[in-house]
């Protein structure tokens, strides 16, 4: 009886030892994870808030400035593409286009996209999903393609917008030219430093949702007549009511790009 005793006390306190020994253990790889990842902390907060994050990577690139005038003469675009009751206000090129007969409204967005395609845009799905009604009457949202990223600023951005009782586009694009790449590429922050970034902003609260980020560019300055591009992560936060608003960090510095 004696002997089972101390055996006993011997089989708790191991199991005791070996508890401690994984506390210490687990301890320290949080620890490392924590000087591996500088946001870790900030991002198990959000996490804790139930600010819902369609996704968090980590990885960086390198990216240029980029300089481009608004365009005024849009002869890349009407070169391409008739449109009716055509005009210029401004920096913008606004006109109609008709669909033929045989689109169907299921094809309208597939008809949008590859029309944008063809002058070098590329949908801003973000963008899309602010302003989209009920499929297809919906304001499609595109931006120029420069240097391998969208513009998100309205200078280079076209928008669709479909009218089913004329089953037309109502068609309004701003369009950038002369465009140069300046200085030597800079990496940018990741998606991750971006979010936590909003976050230290008070840019997130309780219970909402961000949209994964999109990667563009987005005017900063304006110098000796052309305006100067940095790159930009892009979200779209939708609140528990189901408002959503747009929320950019310039991918540079770190800092809240407001319009």
């Amino acid at each position: 009886m004696q002997f089972r005793r101390i055996l006993i006390l011997m089989l708790g306190l191991a199991l005791g030892l070996d508890l401690f020994l994984f506390s210490v253990w687990r301890t320290g790889v949080t620890s490392r994870e924590m000087d591996n990842d500088p946001n870790a902390s900030a991002v198990a907060a959000i996490e804790k808030q139930g600010i819902k994050l369609e996704s968090l990577s980590t990885k960086t690139r390198r990216i240029n400035y980029v300089a481009a005038q608004s365009d005024s003469s849009f002869s890349a675009t009407t070169n391409k593409l008739n449109l009716d009751d055509q005009s210029i206000k401004g920096s913008a090129l606004l006109g109609t286009v008709n669909l033929d007969k045989n689109t169907g409204n299921e094809a309208v967005p597939a008809y949008a996209r590859a029309l944008a395609k063809k002058l070098g845009y590329q949908e801003n799905t973000l963008m899309t999903k602010f302003y989209k009604g009920n499929e297809p009457e919906a304001t499609y949202v595109f931006g120029q393609m420069v240097d391998g990223l969208p513009v998100v600023a309205k200078e280079g951005q076209l928008q669709l917008s479909y009218n089913r009782s004329n089953h037309s586009f109502d068609f309004s694009q701003h369009h950038l030219t002369a465009i140069k790449t300046l200085h030597d590429s800079r990496e940018i922050i990741s998606e991750e430093a971006a979010i936590v970034a909003l976050y230290r902003y008070n840019q997130l609260n309780k219970g909402e949702h961000l949209s994964s980020g999109t990667l563009a560019y987005d005017t900063e300055d304006t110098l000796n007549g052309y305006q100067i591009y940095q790159p930009a992560w892009v979200f779209l936060k939708t609140d528990k009511a189901g408002n959503k608003t747009f929320l950019k960090i310039n991918a540079f510095m770190g800092k809240q790009t407001i319009d």
